[in-house]
């Protein structure tokens, strides 16, 4: 069962999209003055949603109400990684008639509903939400250049404090104890994302010498040997995206100028598939980590790219124009893309896509003065099922290419076929390893139509070429030694450069001659050989010149 909330003007409602996409008639919220937040748990399990009168926690299972908080003005919800807390946020107001309104961050213990604690929250929305640990057993805030280490059991009494000059952010790691919590605070504008024993740093400066915006950086930490590099931009430009894969095993980034680049790295920094150039600012993997979308939203018109991340395929090219809101479903293979308020106010709506690009389910929001779908959320779901990749049908790719807008063209280009309306052409996707994987397979792997070697056949066929090739040269010494002797010597004071450039270019030839020779008895090259061979023309060109 996957479960898909929607909130609107019209109301909360949960669909079931294993039963088509019908509304769950089980849940009947409260709507009060009107549900403006929901929260699903990290688990699935529970489902918050605050009326503008209370706050209400449901029990998933059979829908009914587990905890009422008194909190109605909700702007933020965060659930404990183990769902036995929940924090709420809304804003802190002064005014005459309540000069100390009180903690606008609270903390609720779940289920019983009890009010653990809370803290005053001033200026900025950000950085009001404490991270946890994965076993929820701590949990940590920023207050000022301090540090703060809080137990579950009283989420409001200090148990650390750790001074951290200028720090400006911090994370924590998932895992088991020993714990590990990565502390950023050098540049103005940052973002760090941390997975396990591996931190991703981005940096930015209001200005630089090459730019009036300033200058992203990139950087990777390694928290256990405390070793960091810069990681390589292919463009410059600022970044737009980064995220790591489910498994930590990669990471992909989106940067540069427009068109962007988007690039997938290992855990090591090392650059394993650039996915080239085009409209795209985010990136998002599925939860098994397969599948990879790169998609441009907000300004851009919506084009997407599904790329197979253990193979560097790209699968399909689906459209998602005038999104707001992208998300993955649980199973991996289907994705919800909606058009949502205070974004666009018209056209909203949510659909529901194969990641092959063909639409399993549209569902347009009623259309009206002061009508709005605000968000839209899958039911989280801690299991994920592996799934074959396949591609695409070519009926299927034919109907969307057909369906795909055209560009436009001008008058006196209609009807050519050599017109060519691209103002740039995008850098293509490209494997940087595969240079190097080629080589290594032309010296391991057989030739087409041979049988394959063992290890010690392999073995005796490289000692026997080096033999081989050691005799080549033995006796290409003695021949030109030979030459030698035969040839009168002029005196080395009278020999013009000309003369020596020219024997130098003769040796060269002679040493191509003799590779040549052991192309033509199917011996296989390294790659500087091959190199040699190819200037041939060039030195013969050359020699001629000088003996003119």
């Amino acid at each position: 069962m996957v479960l898909l909330a929607e909130n609107g003007s019209k109301g909360l409602r949960v669909f079931d999209l294993s039963t088509n996409y019908t509304e769950v008639e089980a849940f009947k919220p409260e709507t009060g003055k009107g549900v403006r937040l929901f929260e699903w748990s990290h688990c699935g399990k529970l489902f918050a949603y605050c009326n503008n009168i209370e706050t209400i926690v449901i029990n998933v299972a059979d829908w009914s109400v587990v905890s009422r908080l008194p909190i109605s003005r909700a702007v933020f919800f965060k659930w404990s990684p183990n769902a036995d807390q929940l924090v709420t946020f809304h804003q802190y107001y002064e005014t005459k008639d309540n000069p100390n309104p009180g903690p606008n961050v609270k903390f609720f213990a779940i289920p019983s509903g009890e009010e653990m604690g809370g803290f005053i929250h001033r200026g900025s929305v950000e950085g009001w939400e404490p991270n946890w640990t994965s076993d929820s057993n701590f949990l940590l805030r920023k207050i000022g250049p301090q540090l703060m280490t809080y137990a579950r059991s009283s989420p409001t009494t200090v148990l650390n404090k750790l001074k951290v000059d200028n720090i400006m952010t911090h994370s924590v790691a998932p895992g088991r104890p020993p714990y590990k919590v990565a502390v950023f605070g050098k540049s103005s504008k940052k973002e760090i994302l941390l997975f396990g024993k591996d931190l991703l740093a981005l940096t930015a400066t209001e200005t630089s010498s090459e730019s009036y915006y300033g200058e992203n950086t990139l950087y990777l930490l390694n928290a256990q040997k405390g070793e960091s590099q810069t990681v390589e931009l292919k463009k410059k430009g600022p970044i737009y995206h980064i995220e790591w894969s489910p498994d930590g095993d990669f990471f992909c980034a989106v940067y540069g100028f427009m068109p962007a680049k988007a690039t997938l790295y290992d855990n090591k920094g090392n650059i394993k598939f650039d996915y080239g150039t085009g409209p795209r600012n985010t990136c998002h993997f599925n939860p098994q980590g397969s599948l990879l979308m790169i998609a441009g939203f907000g300004n851009l018109r919506g084009k997407m790219e599904c790329w197979d991340v253990r193979k560097n395929e790209k699968i399909s090219e689906p459209e998602a124009p005038d999104t707001t809101n992208f998300h993955w479903s649980p199973d991996g293979e289907h994705y919800i893309w909606a058009t949502t308020a205070p974004r666009l106010r018209v056209g909203n709506g949510w659909k529901i896509s194969h990641y092959h690009g063909e639409l399993k389910h549209d569902s347009p929001y009623p259309t009206g003065e002061k009508v709005e779908l605000w968000s839209v959320g899958f039911q989280p779901s801690p299991r994920t099922r592996q799934f074959e990749i396949t591609k695409p049908s070519k009926q299927l790719i034919q109907k969307q290419a057909a369906e795909k807008p055209k560009g436009y063209v001008p008058p006196h280009a209609r009807g050519r076929k050599d017109y060519n309306a691209k103002i740039r052409e995008d850098e293509k996707p490209s494997d940087p390893n595969a240079a190097i994987q080629a080589v290594i397979d032309a010296k391991n792997n057989p030739k087409s139509g041979q049988p394959a070697l063992t290890a010690s056949q392999l073995k005796n066929k490289k000692r026997k070429e080096a033999k081989k090739r050691q005799a080549e040269e033995k006796a290409q010494a003695k021949e030109e030694e030979a030459k030698k002797i035969s040839e009168p010597t002029a005196p080395t004071s009278g020999k013009s450069d000309a003369e020596r450039e020219a024997r130098k270019i003769q040796k060269k030839l002679n040493a191509i001659e003799g590779l040549k020779k052991r192309v033509a008895a199917g011996e296989t090259l390294e790659k500087d050989q091959l190199e040699k061979i190819k200037n041939e023309e060039a030195l013969r060109d050359e020699l001629q010149k000088l003996q003119i």
